[in-house]
């Protein structure tokens, strides 16, 4: 009875004039639903390259800031450019301007460099401490080396020992030399450029008799000889901070006998114009061999942060007892 009722009710469907519609209906919801679906499909793919995309750029991203922020960056490089005049003996270093261009006067620098030096242009490309010149018989402290091998560097040494300074050549800093790939400079300087300006800092050489108005190079004065510490240079203990003032209990003469010994310092006081005890930072020259014969000259120096100096020598004669027979 039951499969009769069903089967009854199917063919009342068929025969139904509406079938057709119900049937279109049917195809067209499905067709809908299949849509729907495709379409959530490619959303979320879209958004998926959309994100990898930004992952992309946000690494690309991440790695120029990186280069930049580095060391050896043009942003870090271009702060400043270092010009040199061979005519005057001069360095000048400029900043950028809000157009960037190198407008803005920072820093003037003493120099000794070679007029023969051609006017160009290069870069920074590498730094050095004691670095052997010269073939190796003298030493610059700081060295900032060009793309065009020309070196930016503090006076000669004739040793690596701050008190070894090539003193001839430091008292004659401000005038032309031969030599046309190094620019002597004072410690400090040299050293300034060593710390403040990376590879990549352009370099501008110029040739010209006219001195800018902003260019005033510091007074610079000559050492005694036997003086061999660089006046800038911080390692430099013996210039005093206030002014000279006394060295006492040098004698013009002494003798010690063949063997005996000489105390450089024994007696000896120096004095700031304070009245400060300041014997710690005389400056001692010379040398006394109490086993050979002869007359030594001991130089005393005392030197404040200004280049003022007095000096006090004596002259220690080593002899040969005379030894008296006994009668």
């Amino acid at each position: 009875m039951y499969y009769k009722s069903r089967r009854t009710t199917l063919k009342s469907i068929v025969k139904n004039k509406m079938f057709g519609v119900y049937v279109l209906i049917l195809l067209l919801f499905i067709i809908a639903i299949v849509f729907l679906i495709n379409s959530i499909k490619a959303d979320k793919t879209e958004n998926t390259d959309a994100t990898s995309q930004q992952n992309t750029d946000a690494i690309a991203t991440t790695k120029e800031q990186t280069s930049t922020e580095s060391p050896t960056s043009s942003q870090t490089a271009l702060q400043y450019m270092i010009e040199v005049n061979t005519a005057l003996n001069y360095v000048q270093i400029y900043k950028l301007d809000l157009n960037n261009q190198y407008t803005i006067p920072f820093k003037t620098m003493r120099c000794s460099v070679s007029k023969n030096l051609v006017a160009s242009s290069s870069t920074l490309e590498s730094r050095y401490i004691w670095k052997p010149i010269d073939n190796g018989l003298q030493y610059a402290q700081y060295v900032s080396k060009t793309s065009t091998n020309i070196q930016f560097q503090s006076c000669p040494y004739t040793a690596m020992e701050y008190n070894k300074l090539n003193t001839k050549i430091y008292n004659n800093l401000g005038k032309s030399i031969d030599i046309e790939n190094e620019i002597y400079l004072y410690v400090a300087d040299a050293k300034w450029i060593y710390t403040n300006c990376s590879n990549g800092t352009p370099i501008r050489i110029i040739n010209t008799e006219v001195m800018p108005e902003y260019v005033k190079l510091q007074e610079h004065k000559a050492l005694p000889e036997l003086l061999q510490w660089e006046p800038t240079d911080p390692n430099s203990t013996c210039y005093l901070k206030n002014s000279i003032g006394r060295i006492e209990g040098v004698p013009s003469t002494l003798r010690i006998p063949l063997g005996g010994h000489f105390g450089y310092t024994v007696g000896v006081k120096a004095y700031d114009s304070e009245n400060n005890d300041v014997s710690n930072q005389l400056v001692v020259r010379g040398r006394v061999y109490n086993n050979k014969i002869g007359t030594y000259r001991i130089t005393y120096i005392l030197v404040d942060k200004n280049c003022e100096y007095i000096l006090k020598t004596t002259d220690v004669t080593v002899y040969e007892p005379v030894i008296e027979e006994e009668e």
